[in-house]
């Protein structure tokens, strides 16, 4: 199983650094690109089931996503993903509300996820402690 963690890193004192958890999701959305289409930029960091936990959000708001464009960083880590949606009336996401609703569930549901594996990952590792 891949860590959704970056592994921990040597410190500039010799010692192992603790690994950092996931980085926040970044979400912009763009109604002047496309005619037709509401853009939703997202970045996040590059893990297992990120693209399955956006299609579930965009579903859960109602949102048809028409195109996407999926693009990793050079070491992988870091995605940026472009998605055109359109809202159920096959219209842009124009509502001040309906948009930052949009932002606030992209910009936590991909991390809900990752937080879960890695609590599940402490959880079910070996107490270095036991006997």
């Amino acid at each position: 199983m891949r860590a959704i963690a970056e592994p921990p890193t040597q410190s500039s004192s010799g010692g192992a650094a603790v690994a950092a958890g996931p980085r926040p999701v970044v979400v912009n959305i763009d109604n002047k690109s496309d005619d037709k289409r509401t853009v939703i930029h997202v970045e996040a960091d590059n893990r297992p089931g990120l693209l399955t936990s956006l299609a579930t959000a965009f579903r859960d708001l109602d949102l048809e996503v028409v195109k996407a464009a999926v693009d990793t960083a050079d070491d992988d880590r870091r995605v940026n993903n472009y998605f055109y949606v359109k809202d159920a009336k096959g219209g842009k996401v124009t509502k001040p509300d309906s948009m930052m609703n949009v932002k606030r569930t992209l910009e936590v549901s991909p991390l809900f996820k990752a937080y879960r594996l890695a609590a599940l990952a402490v959880t079910l590792r070996p107490d270095s402690h036991a006997a």
